[in-house]
């Protein structure tokens, strides 16, 4: 798709932005490859600086873990995103979402 194009590039521009692996594991979940989601998401939580972003990528990992039926992903990242709720003010409730060229693409 396009949004995976850009966000590739993205990726290959800013090897080490957490935002480029949160946009690439948004799409692999959209594009149903939960597993390529979850690695996408790990691989941005090793370069997160924040909570806030941490949060997101941990959501991504909770959806793939709930797409493929693995109660241990599942469980650990109901784990993490509780954790980090804990050290920041709760969101207003709004779903984040992100918008690559043309495309938008929303947490949950």
């Amino acid at each position: 798709s396009q949004a995976q194009s850009y966000a590739m590039q993205a990726q290959r521009l800013a090897p080490q932005s957490s935002e480029t692996f949160l946009y690439l594991a948004l799409i692999a979940n959209q594009q149903k490859q939960p597993a390529n989601a979850e690695s996408l998401a790990r691989r941005g939580l090793s370069y997160a600086q924040s909570n806030a972003m941490k949060k997101q990528l941990w959501s991504i990992i909770l959806k793939a873990g709930q797409m493929q039926k693995n109660q241990k992903t599942i469980q650990q990242a109901q784990t993490a995103i509780k954790s980090l709720s804990k050290k920041r003010a709760p969101l207003d409730g709004a779903l984040p979402c992100y918008t690559i060229s043309t495309i938008t693409l929303c947490l949950g």
